[in-house]
């Protein structure tokens, strides 16, 4: 990641800037960062915020949807890795809280829901049912789909809503990873297909 942030950042111009990335465990952990801290060390979490020019942060994903955030003069930033688990529990408020503390008004705060699974692609049992209405804080059903008896989870339309609820202001890129085969890593399309492993795409945003 280290030598990964030098290149990234001279191909924009500014030589100095650090590409951070985390060890993601399907949480609400949020850090803030400094271009002090070192950048080859993966903490644990799902989210970073900061508002230092040369700062890049970076999630990965290959289902789960990356967000990210900005306040609309550029100088609050923020990247959250939002699984179906950090999505109900609430990574989206956790990174907003995070940004405020910086300085960024909510009503200034814009995100931007990059490649993820759809709905049509998303089929889920019981058990995760169960669980999404144990730690939503919002009803879940208007975002599950029954079909011949099968359901179906809505996960970029329900991270909308808790942008809603966050009272930010929401883009929705609308690009399914599992569909889009030629464009996007799936790590569920891959267990269809039964294959061994798969790639993950990379979502950045920085401060120049």
């Amino acid at each position: 990641m280290n030598a990964l942030g030098v290149d990234f950042g001279k191909g924009l111009g500014e030589e100095k800037a650090k590409l951070y990335g985390l060890y993601q465990i399907h949480s609400t952990k949020v850090y803030t960062i400094s271009k002090d801290m070192p950048n080859d060390e993966f903490r644990e979490g799902d989210a970073m915020v900061a508002n230092e020019r040369g700062v890049f942060l970076s999630v990965l994903g290959a289902d789960c949807t990356p967000v990210l955030f900005s306040n609309t003069d550029g100088s609050i930033i923020g990247a959250a890795h939002a699984g179906w688990k950090g999505a109900v529990t609430g990574v989206v408020e956790a990174v907003v809280e995070k940004m405020c503390a910086l300085g960024a008004k909510r009503e200034t705060i814009r995100a931007c829901i990059g490649p993820t699974i759809h709905q049509s692609s998303y089929e889920v049992q019981q058990d995760f049912i169960d669980q999404l209405n144990e730690f939503s804080n919002i009803p879940v059903e208007p975002y599950l789909l029954d079909k011949q008896g099968r359901s179906y989870f809505d996960l970029p339309a329900y991270l909308r809503e808790q942008c809603n609820g966050s009272e930010i202001m929401v883009e929705d890129l609308g690009l399914d990873t599992y569909k889009l085969k030629d464009e996007f890593f799936s790590y569920r399309r891959n267990t269809h297909e039964k294959l061994i492993d798969y790639g993950r795409q990379i979502s950045v945003i920085g401060l120049l």
